[in-house]
């Protein structure tokens, strides 16, 4: 994410140990100093709807860092990106995506631009 050039305006976590832990190593990286936001929307077996709606609440940000479980992040992708609840996303332990142009004051679905896993991180 740094060499990137990714640098989150808000990091966000579930409140749970490994995914909080995941959130601590990013953000010491990425974002230090700043505060980890915990979200019960990110834990497991949450309605991705209701993570769609807290992100739409959003203001001034415009990169948001969310560290979560799986299948619950596929979810939210697929509701973000329009693709709907038959979209077959496989995010793997450790991935990352990214998805842009969300706009949920118009409800255009966002693109995702790209699906990473671990060892194509390196």
């Amino acid at each position: 994410m740094a060499r990137a050039g990714l640098v989150p305006d808000l990091v966000a976590s579930s409140p749970l140990k490994r995914a909080l832990g995941t959130a601590e190593v990013v953000a010491g990286k990425v974002f230090p100093g700043g505060e980890i936001a915990l979200w019960e929307e990110l834990e497991p077996g949450s309605d991705p709807a209701s993570l769609k709606e807290r992100l739409a609440g959003l203001t001034g940000v415009n990169l948001v860092l969310l560290v979560g479980h799986e299948p619950q992040l596929s979810r939210v992708i697929a509701l973000l990106t329009g693709a709907g609840g038959e979209a077959r996303i496989a995010l793997a332990k450790g991935g990352m995506a990214k998805v842009q142009d969300f706009s949920p004051d118009t409800g255009a679905p966002g693109e995702l631009v790209w699906l990473l896993e671990p060892g194509q991180m390196r």
